[in-house]
């Protein structure tokens, strides 16, 4: 009896969720909610949703577009790929933020000024955009995200004229958007720099900068739409209450791997004996041709496009699996010839790189040149 009642209420609130936009009232207020980052790396840069509070019907409810299903059928293949669909959810207000509430970070929310045909439009659109044939989208980190598809809402939907006031528009790029999430996370940093490609080094302008949750914000409080400002002040839902943390860990990724660059240095030049000096090449350009194959299928067997050309495949080639075997075999010292100018000229060039490289790639540069020059004395 019991599991009856318990499937009517879930039909009855199923039903509510789904037929509430028609029924809205016109006082209702749409906001748009900013969750500050979290500790993890998939919640390091916040989160950003909308809010519709329609007081007179009792609805409060909050539109995601961050949500993603685990049974999904080859759930992980699809995310390393880049073909995982995200959709649109909905949730009460109150669930939405007690979950922040309990990871202590701060939830605030600016209130859009509209007008009822305004809200009439917007309202719409996101009811239609939930039903189940719409909601699902493909997730693009850069461009088609939680954030993005909110700018997107309000650019689109809209009867109005909307107005950006981009007269102090920040320079910078994507990467350098990132960076800013992750002091104190510097092994984040690490991976971030080696995993992304040369797209990330494109500046952002004014509507990219949005993609992460506190740009989205920021960037739409400069906006005017029909002479007025479209947000309202910001107000705190819930305070911040436990920081993340800055680690400033003794073992940073450049320490790790200049003590790795000494002992390749002392290995290479004070020890000798060959078949230590075979399993140091087989060691490192193992593990770079490794991390080259890695790079590769990320641009060319995913959707991600911001791992496409990546640059770093310059150093970790996955050539390596061929190449080094040759050259050992054959003594060939034109490949150490290449790979040794190739590196020198990394070193040489790094502040003015097309792709960013994170500092800590230096001393690997500097493991291959020790190599190189040692496979050329031989």
């Amino acid at each position: 009896m019991l599991h009856r009642y318990y499937l009517l209420f879930v039909f009855c609130f199923l039903f509510f969720v789904k037929s509430w936009g028609q029924q809205f009232h016109p006082s209702s207020q749409i906001s748009i909610v900013t969750a500050s980052q979290g500790e993890k790396l998939y919640n390091i840069f916040g989160h950003s949703a909308i809010r519709v509070n329609d007081t007179i019907n009792n609805y409060d409810l909050v539109y995601n577009y961050g949500i993603f299903d685990f049974s999904t059928p080859n759930f992980y293949t699809k995310f390393i790929r880049g073909k995982l669909l995200y959709k649109l959810g909905l949730q009460r207000f109150n669930s939405f933020v007690a979950g922040y509430e309990r990871q202590g970070r701060q939830v605030t929310e600016r209130i859009f000024n509209l007008n009822e045909a305004q809200k009439t439009q917007v309202l719409s659109f996101l009811d239609e955009n939930y039903k189940p044939e719409n909601r699902k989208y493909l997730y693009d980190f850069f461009y088609d995200n939680c954030a993005s598809r909110i700018r997107d809402v309000f650019e689109q939907h809209l009867n109005g004229n909307l107005i950006y006031d981009t007269a102090a528009v920040k320079q910078i790029t994507f990467r350098q958007q990132l960076d800013e999430y992750l002091p104190g996370k510097p092994w984040a940093n690490f991976g971030i720099d080696l995993i992304l490609g040369l797209p990330a080094d494109k500046k952002a302008d004014f509507r990219n900068q949005m993609f992460l949750p506190d740009y989205l914000e920021e960037n739409l409080s400069k906006a005017s739409l029909n002479g007025q400002p479209l947000l309202s002040k910001q107000y705190i839902v819930t305070p911040l209450t436990k920081s993340t943390k800055n680690i400033n860990s003794l073992f940073s990724p450049l320490l790790v791997m200049c003590l790795v660059a000494l002992l390749f240095f002392i290995a290479t030049f004070f020890i000798k004996n060959n078949t230590l000096q075979n399993l140091l090449d087989v060691f490192l350009f193992g593990l770079l041709a490794i991390a080259g194959c890695v790079f590769l299928f990320m641009w060319l067997g995913t959707n991600h496009q911001a791992c496409y050309k990546n640059l770093n495949m310059l150093w970790a080639n996955p050539l390596y699996l061929l190449v080094i075997p040759y050259a050992k075999i054959k003594h060939v010292k034109l490949i150490w010839w290449v790979i040794l100018v190739l590196n020198i000229l990394l070193i040489i060039s790094f502040p003015f790189f097309p792709q960013q490289y994170h500092i800590a790639f230096i001393p690997i540069f500097f493991m291959v040149v020790f190599r190189s020059v040692k496979n050329l004395r031989e």
